[in-house]
């Protein structure tokens, strides 16, 4: 997105963007005030700089980079968050004994339930928007597959208990298999918990992915799957990686993949990780950036309502903690520079008014940081609509 209005709060968002600073600066701040105002507005930059090509997510190796944006925002919203802990200090690997959430899994569900991307009843969740058990795989004990002929969708309740580094493996694995088979690409939803969750497991990343109708390919077909994509091979585990040598590649097998009437070979799923030899890159950032983020987030964020109202229409919303919080339009005016709208558009969301522009209504939501367009109403079409 272009920045149209060149104001001092550009100075900040330069200092978001300086390497991994914002994502320092996150993982400090959701780790001691959780899914705040400061914090949902973070979220939303940083997902906007980190799609932004000319951006890179620096955890990751640059050739697993396209499938972090594949996955769509929530996968790097998901994603900036888990990698902000991390440099925190705090991990997301979790104890297969180990009763309730992990912090990460605490501070995720925090920001998705702030986010409205949070189902505590998932598969009935998804089963409400049309879709049925995948009879084939029904009892999958990793997910939950549910399929809807007329969107030509599956959508999957993946349950992380099932991956050694927990949530963090899962949405890794998701960036990888969208960058090394595009085809078929993962696409997260949201976050929640099956129905029939307990202590120990439960906790799921929700996907979408097409679904692809054929037969199951031959082992010579899957041979040339991996000379086609210059996957190396070696006689010990984990006995295939990426070209490049950073991702680890199991379970590449015919019942992994389908072959299609055109005589595509689609992989849909198999085992990935990043290899055990690839260090994760330790986050670079200065301290003098973290400063200005810190202050210009200071600088935007809600106030307790201490005094009477301003007459200036401010948004008034309650607050996590039962407080009542103000939002005046000078503050969101500033918080609104990494945007594309006018001066004049910006005045009329602060003060609680609609911009129209031809694709429909913007409005400003005070207590998220952020702009939502509410899109004008069109005629049906064949599009399918995923979201939960």
């Amino acid at each position: 997105m272009s920045i149209r209005i060149k104001t001092v709060s550009e100075q900040n968002i330069e200092a978001l963007t300086d390497k991994e600073s914002g994502t320092v600066w996150l993982g400090r701040h959701i780790i001691k005030n959780g899914a705040d105002f400061g914090t949902m507005y973070a979220i939303n930059l940083l997902t906007q700089i980190t799609t932004d090509e000319e951006k890179r997510f620096k955890r990751f190796p640059s050739s697993i980079q396209p499938g972090l944006s594949r996955g769509g925002e929530k996968n790097v919203a998901a994603s900036i968050i888990l990698r902000g802990c991390e440099s925190a200090g705090v991990p997301s690997t979790r104890n297969i004994l180990q009763s309730g959430y992990t912090r990460v899994e605490e501070i995720l569900a925090d920001w998705a339930e702030q986010d409205g991307c949070w189902e505590d009843y998932a598969d009935t969740a998804v089963q409400k928007k049309g879709y049925c058990h995948f009879e084939k795989f029904r009892c999958g004990s990793e997910a939950n597959i549910f399929y809807n002929e007329k969107t030509g969708y599956c959508i999957k309740v993946i349950d992380i208990s099932h991956y050694s580094n927990g949530i963090q493996g899962l949405l890794d694995k998701i960036s990888a298999h969208n960058a090394l088979f595009p085809e078929l690409p993962y696409n997260v939803l949201c976050f929640g918990m099956k129905d029939a969750a307990d202590d120990h497991f439960g906790y799921s990343v929700i996907v979408s992915q097409p679904f692809a109708k054929g037969r199951t390919p031959s082992p010579m077909e899957m041979k040339r799957i991996s000379e086609e994509r210059n996957f190396i091979k070696s006689k010990t585990p984990p006995f295939c990686t990426s070209e490049d040598g950073t991702i680890e590649i199991e379970d590449l097998h015919s019942g992994n993949a389908i072959r299609t009437e055109n005589n595509n070979i689609l992989v849909f799923d198999c085992d990935l990780k990043l290899a055990r030899n690839f260090q994760i890159p330790k986050p670079e950032f200065s301290e003098e950036s973290i400063k200005k983020i810190e202050d210009f987030i200071e600088s935007i964020v809600p106030l307790p309502v201490t005094r009477t109202t301003p007459d200036n229409a401010p948004f008034l919303f309650k607050g996590k903690d039962g407080k009542m919080y103000f939002q005046t339009p000078e503050r969101i005016i500033k918080a609104l520079t990494f945007s594309t709208f006018s001066k004049e558009q910006k005045e009329l969301l602060a003060h609680g008014k609609s911009v129209s522009l031809p694709e429909g209504n913007y409005v400003f939501l005070p207590d998220k940081g952020r702009i939502q367009l509410i899109p004008k109403q069109q005629k049906k079409t064949t599009k399918p609509c995923l979201k939960i």
